[in-house]
C-alpha cells in the first residue's frame, strides 16, 4: 500500500545519463550530478526509498533541459531517449514508481507536438524544461495551440511545461 507519492523526483535514466556524459562537460552542473548517485544509480535510489515504507515516486526528467545539450533533431532524440527509458522504468517497477512526466524539446514545435501525442499514448504526463523565459515564450506559442487541439490540457510550472 502506498502512503506517499513523491511527485518531484528527478532522474537520469541509465542510457540517457551515458549519452549526457558524451555531450556535456564534466564541469559545472554535470560534475555535481556525478556526485548525486540517486539521480542515475537505481540501486542507490532504491536503498534510500526502502527507508520509507509505503513510499513511491513520480519520475521527472532531471536538468539540464535537452535544449541546453543539443540543437534541432538531436535535442528531440535526447527527449525521446529520456521518455522511452522513463516509461520502461515505471513499467518495470510499478511498486516503486507511480508514473512519470516526459521531456520535450521546444526547439522544433512540430516535433514537440508529435512527442506530446506519443507521450499521451504511452501513459505519461508530458513536460519540457524551458531554456529561459523569453525563448520559452516564443516556443510556447508555436506549439501550445496544436497541443490544445489534440485534447491535451497544459499547465506551466517554470521551468517545466506540463501537458496532462
Amino acid at each position: 500500500m502506498t502512503d506517499c507519492i513523491d511527485a518531484w523526483t528527478h532522474i537520469l535514466p541509465k542510457h540517457y545519463f551515458a549519452k549526457l556524459q558524451t555531450v556535456g562537460s564534466a564541469s559545472g552542473r554535470l560534475k555535481r550530478w556525478l556526485t548525486l548517485k540517486t539521480l542515475f544509480d537505481l540501486d542507490e535510489r532504491f536503498r534510500v526509498m526502502d527507508r520509507f515504507p509505503g513510499y513511491r515516486q513520480f519520475l521527472t526528467p532531471s536538468l539540464p533541459p535537452v535544449e541546453d545539450l543539443a540543437d534541432g533533431q538531436a535535442a528531440t532524440d535526447l527527449a525521446r531517449l529520456m521518455n522511452d527509458e522513463l516509461a520502461e522504468l515505471v513499467a518495470a517497477h510499478p511498486d516503486r514508481f507511480a508514473g512519470w512526466c516526459g521531456a520535450l524539446s521546444l526547439i522544433d514545435p512540430a516535433a514537440a507536438v508529435k512527442e506530446v501525442d506519443r507521450l499521451t499514448q504511452m501513459g505519461s504526463a508530458s513536460g519540457g524544461h524551458s531554456d529561459g523565459p523569453m525563448k520559452a515564450a516564443r516556443r510556447w506559442r508555436a506549439w501550445c495551440s496544436p497541443v490544445c487541439l489534440i485534447g491535451t490540457q497544459i499547465c506551466e510550472s517554470s521551468p517545466i511545461i506540463w501537458a496532462l
